[in-house]
């Protein structure tokens, strides 16, 4: 062979190649592919939620869906609740659990009295930016050929849909409870012994309490409709209903966690702060670093500054203690800011 036709017969595997990475990295940031996680086919069918969402004892179908939906809007729902659809004999829920997407199994609870969400198995979506988890609760069981780090493909089976949880969940009520969302911490359990709680964390990082949720319905709606082009512009769209000021030179874990929510360059050894919008739900989905010289007094470590405020956005969400009429934090706020930054805000 000729150098020539060497040189030509090179180039057209580099071209080749390139063209193949390439291919595959663009699949990586594509939205994503999504299985609707029961057999009950309303919800893609365009049925009412009264088919697909399992109320609680109100009666009320809007109380098995996400948000502000228990008590009279007093008290938040992480997730949506989905009604069984099969029965055996005693009535008791038969129908199968499937992944939502392609992932790797992040955690597994097979003991139901250590958790309000009972028998749960989290998967962490890896191929996704930014990597979402989604988890799967009440279950009746667990596949036994799961566990930690097992991979799983969107619509492989999971488990049993059930009425698992350290309070009593009627079986005639059975339902899998499901999120999809973020992680705020991997230094969790350091907070929590922060509180002084009364029972030991049983979970680590995938504690319920370090996990925030975002809509299932509104999620599966936008990418099942071709809206959206991937999961970071999904929640960059997301409405602010606040922006925050933090003064710090920390970057938070749940940033190197998920790169894509920040705004611009980011040069940590001259990070001062960050400017953060947040979802009327308190979800933190916008992060802009700033300099020494964006900030009037760059030198006050750990204060956190309210910039702006949508207080009708705020108004509509009753039941999350983020910011009051009068500017002030609330308690579940505070406690997002712990977690993400380890400090208390002043």
């Amino acid at each position: 062979m000729s150098a020539n036709t060497f040189n030509h017969f090179f180039r057209v595997l580099l071209v080749a190649f390139l063209g193949t990475f390439f291919s595959s990295t663009t699949l990586v940031a594509a939205a994503p592919t999504l299985v609707w996680p029961t057999p009950n086919t309303a919800f893609q069918k365009g049925r009412p939620i009264a088919e697909y969402l399992q109320p609680t004892q109100s009666g009320k179908p809007e109380s098995g869906a996400y948000g502000c939906v228990r008590n009279n809007g007093a008290r938040f729902h992480e997730g949506v609740d989905l009604k069984a659809v099969r029965r055996d004999s005693k009535g008791e829920p038969i129908d199968s659990v499937f992944a939502v997407m392609d992932g790797r199994v992040a955690h597994i609870n097979q003991r139901p009295g250590k958790s309000s969400y009972g028998r749960y198995i989290v998967i962490e979506h890896l191929g996704q930016s930014p990597a979402l988890y989604s988890l799967y609760a009440h279950l009746r069981r667990i596949q036994p050929n799961l566990a930690p780090d097992s991979s799983v493909k969107a619509g492989d089976t999971l488990g049993i849909m059930g009425h698992s949880a350290t309070y009593n969940i009627p079986k005639a009520r059975a339902h899998l409870h499901l999120e999809i969302g973020l992680r705020l911490s991997d230094t969790f359990q350091k907070w929590y012994d922060q509180k002084d709680f009364d029972d030991p964390n049983e979970h680590g990082n995938w504690n319920g309490m370090n996990l925030a949720g975002i809509d299932p319905l509104a999620f599966y709606s936008t990418f099942q409709g071709g809206t959206m082009s991937d999961v970071d512009a999904y929640l960059r769209k997301q409405p602010i209903a606040f922006t925050l000021r933090v003064h710090t030179k920390k970057t938070p874990d749940f940033i190197h966690r998920y790169p894509g929510l920040i705004e611009s360059d980011h040069l940590e050894a001259s990070l001062a702060g960050w400017d953060i919008d947040f979802t009327a739900f308190g979800l933190p989905v916008k992060w802009k670093p700033l300099l020494a010289r964006d900030l009037l007094d760059p030198w006050k470590e750990n204060r956190v500054i309210l910039l702006q405020s949508q207080q009708d956005l705020l108004n509509a969400i009753s039941c999350r203690d983020t910011i009051s009429s009068d500017g002030s934090m609330g308690a579940n706020l505070r406690q997002t800011l712990e977690l993400l930054f380890e400090f208390r805000p002043r």
